[in-house]
């Protein structure tokens, strides 16, 4: 059977198209058994070839390149060598390179890339931790400021409340409420500091207040004091019952005269004040005195 072969020039035509079609760099080299060493074809310029394949010769005729693809020993070029041609003293091979900055070209890229989106991710973050920030920031600084007013003794009427189901609502709702009580602790307190325990009468320094005030407007007013005689001895004879007793229903009577504009109050023990915006105080002593007449005789 007859075999036939074709030879064909491999010249820096070929190489040429070879590197356009695969994008690889290619060199071809011839090595003699007396050590010469020349390239017949390659896509580097002459000077490069020359440095490349005396650079890789050994790693060349070891077959290190043959087995797999290995970087240069100047870490330059992934290359991978494949036999042409060989006899008893000439071995032709086709040593196949491409560049270290072209196979990290693409990761570069990428790299960049991710750089880019990286950067966005950040920027995105810092704005929107900006923007919560203000959002979550400022009702909560309008309520820290409301809280120090209300510490002061400041009233409002409407607090910053937000979203009722977020934090800053639930605060609100908390601060409301604490103003709400210390607002009716303190109408207590005030009740209590100017009137009296027992009766439930204004006391004495409710009664100089408004006497004080009248006296400033240049309102005429009439006071008619009271006072229970012998109440020690109603005290120490029918005992302490009777006797807050008595004084219960004395403060009811002058709290329900038939007297327009009168306040009653209970300056201290059995004493009472009766003010009056008129100025007829003989016809309204005998009124006051009809009136509470029965309470003595009950």
């Amino acid at each position: 059977m007859a075999g036939w072969a074709w030879d064909f020039l491999i010249n820096e035509t070929v190489t040429r198209e070879i590197n356009a079609l695969t994008g690889l760099n290619i060199s071809v080299i011839n090595y003699q058994d007396n050590g010469e060493i020349s390239y017949l074809a390659s896509t580097h310029h002459e000077q490069l070839a020359q440095q490349l394949i005396s650079g890789s010769i050994d790693e060349l005729l070891k077959g290190e390149y043959a087995s797999n693809s290995q970087m240069t020993p100047d870490a330059e070029y992934l290359s991978y060598a494949s036999a042409l041609y060989a006899d008893d003293s000439n071995h032709t091979y086709a040593l196949l390179q491409i560049s270290r900055d072209e196979l990290l070209g693409a990761y570069r890229s990428l790299q960049w890339q991710l750089l880019g989106i990286i950067a966005l991710i950040l920027l995105f973050t810092v704005l929107l931790a900006t923007w919560l920030a203000r959002s979550i920031s400022k009702p909560l600084m309008e309520l820290a400021t409301a809280a120090q007013r209300i510490g002061r003794g400041e009233r409002f009427t409407e607090l910053p409340k937000g979203n009722e189901r977020s934090e800053t609502g639930l605060l609100a709702s908390t601060l409301h409420a604490m103003q709400e009580a210390i607002a009716q602790r303190e109408a207590t307190l005030h009740h209590q500091s100017r009137h009296d325990l027992l009766t439930d009468l204004p006391n004495r320094i409710s009664a100089h207040e408004d006497i004080t005030l009248l006296i400033q407007r240049g309102e005429p007013f009439t006071l008619l004091r009271l006072a229970i005689n012998n109440f020690r001895d109603i005290n120490d004879t029918f005992g302490y019952a009777l006797g807050d007793h008595m004084l219960v229903t004395l403060a009811k009577r002058l709290q329900h005269l038939d007297v327009p504009e009168s306040t009653a109050y209970r300056l201290d023990g059995d004493e009472l004040l009766l003010l009056v915006k008129q100025s007829k105080a003989t016809l309204l002593g005998a009124h006051v005195f009809h009136h509470l007449a029965p309470s003595y005789r009950s």
